[in-house]
């Protein structure tokens, strides 16, 4: 293990006590032993913070395991991330797996991975093509994902929803069940593809391909296109 100034690194393994640092990398094998502050935290084997971490940014290229709150800056997500506590991010980018056994509160998200959120997810915008899982989200502008594996979610209120059917990639990408499911899902406009949910409530509603729905309740426009199956429409 070796350390300069406020640096410190880890290669092979090793532990890193509580403390404020500058830049904190993980080569190996590593654990955190307390709560932890630093500028840059990098995991690029398998690093373990048994505290609370606050950072501006986070990567994981391994396996990261925290066992306390994360708030950061940014967080990207290359391997596999596990976040016992809750996790509030600026921006938050999924390209492996993340679990997070509390809440999230974030600006920005971006999943090109899968998303596994056991509480509420609040942001300003979710994007990408991947899989997501969660209880409740509400997303203050778009919610745009490319339905890349079984998602999940009691209920999705954003300004726009947009649920696209996935791509000739995402055949190579999940063996799941390409579908979006939710109780209900609400926005002024309402784009649904590939997904299965109770009730619709839009301004504008368009239903298409692989998607099952029970009620749509729209105030501006319906439309129901593809193969999209829907058993009531009501204008409201």
């Amino acid at each position: 293990m070796t350390e300069s100034r406020n640096d410190i690194t880890v290669n092979g393994g090793g532990t890193i006590a509580a403390g404020t640092y500058e830049v904190v990398t993980i080569n190996g094998g590593g654990t955190v032993t307390g709560d932890l502050v630093c500028t840059t935290l990098k995991v690029n084997g398998m690093g373990t913070c048994k505290g609370s971490v606050k950072a501006a940014t986070i990567s994981v290229n391994g396996t990261g395991t925290f066992e306390g709150p994360v708030q950061a800056g940014d967080l990207t997500v290359n391997g596999d991330a596990s976040v016992r506590a809750g996790l509030g991010v600026n921006n938050l980018v999924v390209k492996g797996n993340l679990t997070v056994d509390a809440g999230v509160a974030a600006r920005s998200v971006e999943v090109k991975g899968f998303a596994r959120i056991a509480g509420d997810l609040t942001a300003d915008e979710v994007r990408g093509e991947g899989a997501l899982e969660a209880r409740d989200v509400k997303v203050t502008g778009g919610f745009d994902l490319s339905v890349y594996g079984a998602s999940k979610v009691k209920s999705l209120d954003a300004a726009r929803v947009v649920l696209r059917a996935p791509g000739s990639f995402g055949a190579m990408m999940f063996f799941t069940e390409k579908r979006f499911t939710a109780e209900s899902i609400r926005g002024t406009e309402v784009w649904a593809e590939h997904t299965s949910a109770n009730v619709v409530s839009a301004g504008n509603a368009t239903i298409g391909r692989e998607s099952r729905i029970g009620l749509v309740q729209y105030t501006g426009t319906y439309a129901l296109v593809d193969n999209g199956v829907v058993t009531e429409a009501r204008k409201v």
